[in-house]
């Protein structure tokens, strides 16, 4: 009788996981900023950041929890350039 229970407990503990959506960032993506995707990620799922340098990316507001965040193929560099650094009401933080 323990095995049954265990295992449906144990199917559960991985659900959330099951449901989980991987984005894609990069030069030649569809998303090409990462604040492109802050505001369309869930709990759980996973952003992947080409190698590139991202230039005067807008601030975007990151709200979920368990995000899984990678580089691929390299460090991504996130450069506040002209625009973001002399925008007063950005934040100037850099994920």
């Amino acid at each position: 009788m323990k095995f049954p229970i265990l295992a449906f407990v144990f199917s559960f503990s991985f659900l959330p996981f099951a449901f989980s959506k991987t984005w894609q960032v990069g030069p030649t993506r569809t998303y090409t900023y990462c604040s492109k995707v802050a505001s369309l990620v869930q709990n759980g799922d996973t952003i992947l950041i080409d190698f590139a340098t991202y230039l005067n990316d807008p601030q975007g507001k990151w709200d979920k929890n368990n995000l899984l965040i990678k580089g691929v193929g390299g460090r991504p560099r996130l450069e506040a350039g002209s625009i973001i650094a002399n925008d007063a009401s950005n934040g100037k933080g850099i994920l």
